[in-house]
């Protein structure tokens, strides 16, 4: 009988040993996801301000040369929308 319960506290040990190592990985593999989604979350920031400056830059360059050349935008519009209408 103390054959058996030695057996039985080495099954118990080894299986909390084993939930003991399941639970580390999945700590070490949650620790990886939040860092791996606050990277993508920086990088995703990033390059929202990049096309928020460069949608600037165009909307300033377009406000440029619409005040410089007005005949030329007028047109420009025209032609455009005719296109358009035509494809659709």
């Amino acid at each position: 009988m103390a054959n058996f319960n030695e057996n039985l506290k080495k099954s118990e040990d080894a299986m909390k040993d084993i939930k003991d190592q399941a639970v580390n990985a999945g700590d070490k593999i949650k620790d990886k996801a939040e860092n791996v989604a606050s990277k993508a979350m920086e990088k995703g920031g990033e390059i929202v301000d990049t096309v928020r400056d460069k949608a600037s830059n165009a909307s300033q360059q377009v406000t440029e040369l619409v005040k410089s050349n007005p005949y030329i935008a007028i047109a420009s519009a025209l032609v455009t929308g005719w296109l358009i209408a035509k494809i659709l």
